[in-house]
């Protein structure tokens, strides 16, 4: 594929390229978080965009090139795990997958599950084919990464969140047998996906203190994330982005101690307190509201917001990268997404 669908004067490659040096930008560096609420994008079902490669690497490419938004890639999705152990997932026709029923019902079935065989089972081969089509399109253009749900987080997907929280505080022993194969998974999923020469990033929403205790995460969050951190950089020379849904405040010293150069945080915390804290240690991304002002908001009140972040967080000493406090949601406008990338023009401090 040729670059003249490059709506800007940079590529995102070599925006990220001239922002590492701190020179001249034809726009601040701005991504936005698409997922598979965007399938109507391409007038598809969402249930059909999950089961076909084609269609992956499709909304991917016709966003970025829609966009030309700084990141792209694919996601197994919060289930994808789950799934490949044996959990029901529910895909309707035109709305977000969600669990049916886990994997296990039961903390004591724990040892009928083995690590998966990402060639072989659930969605993931799907997805891997996709991520093949997605970065051989675009790879050149822009980084394209691959989003693998953190082990807490995959872990509450097969045997059930509140069975997951429950059994933490009862049966910490079986916990951490359940997350020693949700990591060995995800460990070889990424042994996979590296073949690429992709990123990675991983989403851990039920790791956020707005559900656990920064006790519970220590204890059966973090060394499994070190653990994917450090294979992640084995492969890739990087380590993948975290992102946080909900709080994470009290997390930010441990989140850094996984080995975490980039930090995504929920628009429910404040980036200056966050530039604060770790903003010399990791580079920050975020964090414009993705329903308040995304989703239901006026152009106008994402051009105000993404300003908001950017003189915030533009001079935090690791960084920072606008984007969107999470996933936007089904329905949000075009013209507020454009708005979002016009800020992040008009507002450039690197011009």
């Amino acid at each position: 594929m040729d670059r003249n669908f490059i709506r800007t004067a940079m590529t995102p490659r070599e925006r990220s390229e001239a922002y590492k040096k701190r020179q001249s930008l034809d726009r601040y560096p701005c991504g936005l978080m698409f997922g598979p609420a965007m399938a109507g994008f391409i007038n598809v079902k969402t249930k059909d965009y999950y089961h076909s490669p084609e269609l992956l690497a499709k909304l991917d490419i016709e966003l970025f090139k829609k966009f030309n938004q700084d990141g792209a890639g694919l996601s197994i999705t919060l289930h994808g795990i789950a799934e490949a152990l044996g959990a029901e997932i529910a895909y309707p026709d035109y709305g977000i997958a969600y669990l049916n029923k886990p994997a296990i019902s039961s903390l004591d079935d724990v040892s009928k599950l083995k690590p998966i065989n990402p060639l072989k089972d659930g969605r993931i081969p799907t997805v891997l084919k996709g991520l093949a089509i997605d970065q051989k399109e675009l790879g050149e253009f822009v980084d394209v990464g691959l989003s693998i749900a953190g082990p807490f987080s995959s872990a509450a997907s097969v045997v059930g969140t509140k069975t997951l929280l429950k059994g933490a505080l009862r049966r910490p022993d079986k916990v951490h047998e359940l997350l020693e194969i949700v990591t060995q998974s995800l460990l070889n999923i990424i042994d996979e996906a590296s073949k690429l020469g992709v990123s990675f990033c991983i989403p851990d929403p039920v790791s956020s203190t707005t559900l656990i205790s920064k006790g519970l995460y220590e204890k059966f969050s973090f060394p499994y994330v070190k653990r994917i951190q450090e294979k992640v950089i084995s492969k890739t020379g990087s380590s993948a982005a975290i992102h946080i849904c909900g709080k994470s405040k009290d997390l930010w010293d441990m989140v850094v101690e996984t080995g975490c150069d980039c930090f995504s945080i929920d628009n429910i915390e404040d980036l200056a307190e966050a530039k604060k804290l770790i903003g010399d240690k990791v580079c920050l991304i975020g964090n414009v509201s993705p329903v308040d002002i995304m989703r239901y908001g006026t152009e106008e009140d994402v051009m105000k917001d993404a300003k908001k972040c950017i003189d915030k967080a533009w001079d935090s000493p690791n960084g920072f990268l606008l984007n969107t406090g999470c996933d936007l949601p089904t329905g949000t406008p075009v013209e507020n997404m454009n708005a979002m990338l016009n800020a992040a023009t008009i507002y450039n401090p690197f011009k």
